[in-house]
């Protein structure tokens, strides 16, 4: 079989969540005041019953959530995806994380600085 060439691919710079309405408060906090994204943009989309929000990382990248209870429990969310945070200063991000009292995990497969969100869904600290 041959390959076929797909030209250059990389991840893009967007993410979308899924998250129990009971997790909003907690990560609209997570994302303003430790991870510093600002106010979140609120989206009414028709077939929806919460407004999705949406947030913009300050050097980058934007993350949305939608909320519903067909999420997954915070259980299941950290067997999902795991999306890394770059920063130029991970020791800093790390205490603000771990000062705001989220969970940190840790992975034998890696000895990077992983966290949980509100939610479940898991994310990391990398240095840029």
């Amino acid at each position: 079989m041959a390959a076929h060439d797909a030209g250059m691919t990389a991840l893009g710079n967007r993410a979308h969540l899924v998250a129990a309405p009971a997790a909003r408060d907690r990560l609209i906090h997570c994302f303003t005041a430790v991870l510093g994204c600002g106010d979140p943009l609120r989206m009414t989309v028709p077939g929806v019953a919460e407004p999705i929000l949406a947030f913009r990382f300050p050097n980058g990248g934007s993350i949305s959530v939608e909320f519903t209870e067909r999420a997954l429990d915070e259980g299941q969310a950290r067997q999902g995806a795991w999306l890394e945070l770059v920063t130029d200063d991970p020791g800093a991000l790390q205490r603000k994380i771990v000062d705001a009292g989220l969970p940190r995990l840790t992975s034998l497969l890696s000895d990077r600085f992983y966290f949980v969100l509100p939610g479940g869904q898991v994310m990391g600290v990398v240095g840029s």
